[in-house]
Order: C-alpha cells, then sequence, then structure tokens
C-alpha cells in the first residue's frame, strides 16, 4: 500500500485543513506514516503569515525534497497560505515541487489521487481533543494582517453543521472541543447579522461525550457581558481567555486599526 505523510505549519486553523487533506489522501487509499523516508506523498501545507513563517515553510519544503532522490521518489505537494499569497513566484523559485495545491482546493487535490473529494477530517491532534473551527477569514483587517487577504473575509459554518461536526468528534473519543477561528466573537454575523457564539456554545455544551471546552482567539474588541457571563455559567466551557492583545497604547493600537483601547482592555 502507497503511502502518505503531511506536515501541518503554521496555526491551528490551518491544521483543520491538514485534517482534510489527510482524510482525502486516505480516501485515495493511501496509509498515513509519520516516517517521511517511508512515504510516497509528501503532503505540505504551508503558513504565509509574517516573515519566520514563510522562511521556515520554504525550509521545510527544500528540506523534504531531499527525499524525492530515495527508494520510494515520493511526490512532492505543497499547499496552504504560502501557496495563496505567492504562487507565480513559488513554481519559478521550488521546481523540485511536483504539484501546488491552492489553499483548501480538496477537490483539485483528491483529483490528483485518482479519487473523490470529501470534507471528513482525519485528526491529527492526539485522541483526546480536537480544533472545531466554526468560521474562516476576517472582516477585521487589522493593519498589520495579511490574513482577510488570503483566506478572504468572514465565512462562518452554520450552527448545525458545527453541531453535527461536533458529535461526529465526540464519538471518535474527543473530550475537549478548541473553538477557533480568526476572530471567533464575531462568530455568525455574515449568516445571521449578529454574533452567535453564545448560541452555538450552548449547543456544544449538550452534546453527549464533550466533557470541555475551550475558547481561542476572542477579539479584545468584540468580547462582551453575554460571551462573559456564558463562559462563567457554563460547567464545560472553561475559564480562559485566549486573547491576543498585540498592544496596549492607544496611539499604537489605533495606528494597527485594532478597534479597541487601553481603557476597554483593562
Amino acid at each position: 500500500m502507497k503511502k502518505y505523510t503531511i506536515i501541518s505549519l503554521g496555526c491551528p486553523k490551518n491544521l483543520v485543513d491538514s485534517e482534510i487533506f489527510a482524510a482525502n489522501a486516505e480516501a485515495a487509499g493511501l496509509q498515513y506514516t509519520e516516517d517521511i523516508s517511508q512515504a510516497n506523498f509528501i503532503i505540505i501545507n504551508t503558513c504565509g503569515f509574517i516573515e519566520d513563517a514563510k522562511q521556515e515553510s520554504i525550509n521545510t519544503i527544500l528540506a523534504a525534497s531531499q527525499y524525492k532522490n530515495s527508494a520510494e521518489h515520493p511526490k512532492l505537494i505543497v499547499t496552504g497560505c504560502l501557496v495563496k499569497r505567492y504562487l507565480p513566484d513559488l513554481q519559478k523559485a521550488l521546481p523540485e515541487v511536483d504539484h501546488f495545491v491552492q489553499l483548501k482546493d480538496f477537490s483539485y487535490f483528491s483529483q490528483l489521487l485518482n479519487s473523490k473529494n470529501t470534507n471528513k477530517r482525519k485528526l491529527l491532534t492526539s485522541n483526546h481533543y480536537a480544533y472545531l473551527r466554526i468560521s474562516d477569514g476576517c472582516n477585521n483587517f487589522c493593519s498589520y494582517c495579511a490574513i482577510p487577504y488570503i483566506r478572504g473575509r468572514l465565512q462562518s459554518k452554520p450552527i448545525p453543521e458545527l453541531v453535527e461536526e461536533a458529535k461526529i468528534l465526540a464519538k471518535q473519543g474527543v473530550k475537549e472541543l478548541i473553538i477557533t477561528a480568526q476572530d471567533t466573537t464575531l462568530y455568525g454575523t455574515d449568516l445571521y447579522g449578529e454574533p452567535k457564539l453564545v448560541a452555538l456554545l450552548e449547543k456544544l455544551e449538550k452534546i453527549d461525550g464533550i466533557e470541555w471546552i475551550r475558547l481561542f482567539y476572542l477579539h479584545p474588541a468584540h468580547i462582551t457581558s453575554a460571551i462573559i457571563d456564558k463562559i462563567a455559567s457554563s460547567p464545560k466551557i472553561l475559564n480562559y481567555f485566549e486573547i491576543p492583545l498585540q498592544h496596549i497604547n492607544d496611539e499604537i493600537l489605533l495606528s494597527m486599526n485594532r478597534k479597541v483601547t487601553r481603557n476597554r482592555i483593562e
């Protein structure tokens, strides 16, 4: 049986994409291996957010390309945010790559493997926890951030779909859900006309098997009393605030277009 390995760089949101790529690889009949030297397909999901991340992605691609001369003669497939930002440049600079797959283009990836596309996930975390990406993209347009230009504007996933996904994860043995997005506090505003994070959490905490819910990426400009009250009252939502403050100086916050002040943060 042919094997694949996948290297996921960057944030948890990118890891969710990697898990979908992995599920598509297995739908094509490939077997996962952590040993890159045994892989027939090497998949690298890149990050292109900051300079260090871009360099790490390039270095990882070059390191993986060294295995193309091994006995398995693997195909090197590169995807992710770096590809989204710099595809023409990468095609010229990295002839070692057999296929570039655009960000989240699971359909094209499946075609490369002569298989049908699936949106299922193969968990690449430990069995007891998993990320639940509730939205992709961002509407904040912070002056220093390229995410809206890479992943687009906010695209929330409907509540029923997220509940179903969480139930599937629970059946797989997941005990802790880590809620992730570019800005979890604005979840649902594009679909429902107003934030729906609290409504989503009320559905998720009722799922049998899920014991803990942890919230990531709570933008300080959009944290509300309703969110705080929900966290405080829930037996499952952890008293954990992952808040990207970025800075505390009002002048710098304004220049960063963070839409928040020191007074509100404090």
